[in-house]
């Protein structure tokens, strides 16, 4: 025969306490781990400034975007000093108020922004592909060239990229800019590899060479 309910109910009940109490005291530890909206706000507008000190820089390649591009160390993938103008968090509208820290020197322009637009602010690919072609715009006589925005892990989202790709192609395609396919290395049946991703967006270290090559690829075209 079981014990009796009121011999019982103390040890479950200290049983659940400890339970809710390791729980709080983990998710407290990992909260305390991420960074706060105050530290990111801060380490964005350092690197803003450090940006715009930069604009008089002698250099031939600039790579300008988000979170995806400033992870690249550019200079050493490609051989050559790099103009690394990529910025975490960045939309497209961030992209075009600061295309003053792109050098004037930069003979081509890699751009590659967009996906904080679909995804952070909820903007429709219509509204980013117009965005896209001003920061075309704002760059030129320069050569730009855009890059194709990367797929996710995410299927929802990724109907919108695909959208914004078609419209920044079509851009491309009349003229304006060059357009470089990059989702064909990273993904398969429109889904970001795993293998290819440390969080579902962005990239790992061995995806950046396939990156940089397809860069050279096409800086040796005329």
């Amino acid at each position: 025969m079981g014990k009796p309910w009121y011999l019982v109910a103390p040890v479950l009940l200290a049983l659940l306490v400890g339970f809710v109490s390791g729980f709080w005291i983990e998710r407290e530890r990992w909260v305390a781990r991420l960074p706060s909206r105050v530290s990111i706000a801060g380490s964005h507008a350092e690197r803003l400034d450090q940006l715009n000190l930069l604009s008089s820089s002698r250099t031939r390649v600039v790579m300008l975007g988000d979170s995806i591009t400033q992870r690249g160390e550019w200079s050493e993938l490609l051989g050559e000093v790099v103009a690394n103008r990529g910025l975490g968090g960045d939309t497209t509208r961030d992209v075009l108020a600061r295309v003053a820290s792109v050098p004037a020197s930069a003979e081509k322009i890699f751009v590659m922004v967009g996906v904080d637009d679909l995804a952070g602010a909820h903007r429709s690919a219509l509204d980013v592909a117009a965005d896209t072609r001003r920061i075309v715009r704002a760059l030129s006589p320069r050569k730009v060239v855009v890059q194709s925005v990367l797929f996710t892990t995410h299927p929802n989202l990724n109907g919108a990229i695909a959208e914004l790709n078609d419209r920044n192609r079509a851009y491309c395609a009349a003229g304006a800019c060059r357009y470089l396919e990059l989702n064909d290395l990273f993904s398969r049946d429109g889904l970001l590899r795993t293998d290819m991703t440390v969080d579902g967006v962005h990239l790992v270290g061995k995806a950046y060479p396939l990156w940089a090559a397809r860069v050279k690829a096409l800086d040796r075209d005329p």
